[in-house]
């Protein structure tokens, strides 16, 4: 796809994140109308539902032309990579469909000259084998297949919001350290994209190829803790406040933000995907209610389904007959 615009925003979805996504386009849309907005659709799934509430780009993994992205981008959370090789954007900042956008942040954006920009906190401490396993990479076996990598002191990153460059790492790179699974499929945990992405881009910044921002800009609520974020994100559950002073993308990459789910504080999110249905699609409050109601029942049918026929709950269920 030719580029249509210098900067926008991009999000990725699999027909199973749909009603996330609709609270990512509702928050974009009302807290930063006039930036464009791109779904990378994962499938052939309905997005028509997107495209009637706001004029969204809909680009889909299965159309598109590259076999690069036939291999690694599909079905998987690499699908957020379509936007750096195909995307419509030079630059964007990207978001997982479990986050949204509070309050205009391009404000804290400040955006001059860097290639990539990690949203997190600067960290505070030198990083641990341990953590880096669990969530990142082997550092041991990284360093083994590239000994000059500084490891230590890099602001390790949740992938589910960042900003950068198109092209900034090109398939070719991807695809070389893609190649490191062959022989260590565990190299890079987490998800499919996580370790890969912190690796690169750390790299090719001490490697001077890549000049390397860093903004306080991704808020996870598990990260910093539940009561803090409510009192920083005080809502009602009549709709957004008029004002932020302090805008944030939120990700719930831990604890989602289900409605059933009450610990997680959703009600954010929720506000978001109200809002999707009121304001983007013109629903009445009752009609957009029920579509809620109707959502989450799916959810929390599917998610009890899911836990009853889990490995374990079979086995102990086996076990007691």
């Amino acid at each position: 796809m030719e580029v249509q615009a210098p900067f926008g925003i991009v999000t990725a979805c699999h027909q199973g994140d749909l009603r996330y996504v609709k609270a990512t386009l509702a928050s974009a849309s009302h807290f930063c109308p006039d930036v464009p907005i791109c779904v990378i659709a994962d499938g052939d799934f309905d997005t028509r539902e997107l495209t009637d509430a706001y004029p969204v780009i809909i680009i889909r993994t299965t159309e598109i032309d590259d076999p690069v992205v036939q291999q690694y981008c599909r079905g998987n959370p690499r699908s957020k990579l379509v936007a750096m090789w195909h995307g419509p954007f030079d630059r964007y900042i990207y978001l997982d469909a479990d986050a949204i956008v509070w309050g205009d942040i391009r404000k804290k954006l400040c955006w001059n000259d860097e290639d990539f920009l990690v949203f997190w906190n600067q960290p505070t401490e030198h990083a641990h084998r341990s953590w880096l396993a669990e969530y990142y990479m082997k550092i041991d076996s990284v360093l083994a297949r590239n000994p000059e990598f500084e490891w230590m002191h890099n602001p390790y990153f949740s992938t589910g919001a960042f900003a950068c460059r198109k092209n900034v790492i090109s398939k070719n790179e991807w695809v070389e350290i893609e190649e490191w699974r062959k022989t260590e499929p565990d190299l890079f945990s987490w998800t499919r994209d996580q370790g890969i992405l912190n690796y690169l881009v750390f790299w090719k910044a001490q490697m001077g190829q890549l000049k390397l921002g860093y903004r306080d800009l991704q808020w996870i609520p598990e990260h910093r803790g539940i009561e803090i974020t409510k009192q920083k994100f005080t809502i009602t559950r009549s709709g957004y406040p008029k004002s932020v002073k302090d805008p944030f993308i939120m990700h719930f990459c831990g604890g989602k933000p289900d409605c059933y789910r009450w610990k997680n504080y959703s009600l954010p999110f929720t506000v978001s995907r109200y809002s999707f249905h009121t304001n983007g699609r013109g629903m009445s409050s009752f009609i957009a209610a029920l579509h809620l109601f109707r959502e989450e029942l799916i959810a929390a049918t599917g998610h009890v389904w899911r836990k009853m026929n889990s490995p374990k709950n079979s086995k102990k269920l086996h076990n007691q007959q």
